[in-house]
């Protein structure tokens, strides 16, 4: 019924974005191969998935409730709200959030950032404290993304604005850093060579980043395993064993990781991954069935 509908129309809203440039917010990727192939092969990823595409529909309501709620509490209009910029060197464009000035009489600008509950718990009270953006591949880009809009727009200081979905707020203080910036142009005329050139870069050293991949397919990254299973230190695997290890009971949680390591390991035959070996063999049918094994226990 009403749920069904709301869902089918997300479905249907699911799209790839045409890529002519590159984004300031993938340029702290850091594998040069996917930015490359991100240009030149946009096409060619897969679609986001429906439960990913109600993330995104969430995060955005989120992230425009806190643009009104700074503009109410500041007593003004936020400035230059998506505003376009390009770096002509490199290419690397974006839309930045917006400007604000603060009680200090400084105007900033800033990026709003939603965050699951779990995952913002995890970022320290500290304005200045910006390490914790390094625990998770799509943080990890918050900072130079932040970063280049203040070199692009002029600006010497900015502002990382973390809401959780349960309504609570954090802000990170992100102060130019003229070699992180020219580290991220240097990076982005690498990936112009290479477009132009028509040639891609050396495969990401990490296999269990590739898994995640949404250009995996286009990759094709060299996976050799041997004959026996393949140890591979990938942390969202390693916590889905883990989940799946300790909720096997209630059945729900159980099935959902389940699902998910199914969905990493695709059919590879066997895999390692912490203290978890999967197996995956088929059926009479062709059918691949999957068998987790933890070390230590008995069958």
């Amino acid at each position: 019924m009403i749920v069904d509908r709301v869902l089918g129309m997300i479905e249907k809203s699911r799209k790839l974005i045409p890529v002519n440039s590159n984004w300031a917010s993938q340029m702290g990727e850091d594998c040069l191969r996917f930015l490359v192939l991100h240009r030149t092969s946009w096409e060619l990823q897969e679609l986001p998935s429906l439960p990913l595409m109600c993330r995104f529909d969430i995060g955005h309501a989120v992230e425009a409730m806190a643009l009104r709620k700074i503009e109410d509490a500041f007593g003004q209009q936020i400035i230059l709200r998506q505003q376009p910029f390009v770096e002509k060197r490199s290419g690397i464009s974006g839309k930045i959030e917006g400007v604000i000035q603060c009680e200090d009489g400084k105007k900033r600008p800033l990026e709003i950032k939603s965050m699951a509950t779990a995952i913002f718990e995890q970022f320290s009270d500290d304005p200045h404290d910006l390490s914790d953006f390094e625990k998770y591949p799509w943080t990890r880009k918050y900072v130079p993304q932040l970063s280049i809009y203040l070199y692009l727009a002029g600006y010497e200081e900015g502002v990382l604005v973390l809401v959780a979905l349960d309504g609570r707020y954090k802000e990170k203080i992100v102060k130019l850093d003229y070699d992180l910036v020219d580290g991220l142009i240097k990076k982005a005329e690498a990936v112009n060579a290479h477009v132009a050139a028509g040639t891609l870069p050396d495969y990401h050293p990490d296999a269990g980043k590739c898994l995640e991949c949404r250009l995996f397919t286009v990759c094709k990254p060299p996976m050799k395993y041997g004959d026996g299973p393949v140890e591979i230190n990938h942390d969202d695997l390693a916590a889905n064993l883990r989940i799946w290890d300790e909720t096997r009971k209630p059945r729900k949680a159980y099935e959902d990781a389940y699902e998910n390591i199914k969905s990493f390991i695709g059919a590879r035959p066997a895999v390692l991954c912490d203290k978890y070996q999967i197996t995956r063999t088929p059926n009479k049918k062709g059918a691949l069935l999957t068998k987790i094994t933890v070390a230590g226990e008995d069958e």
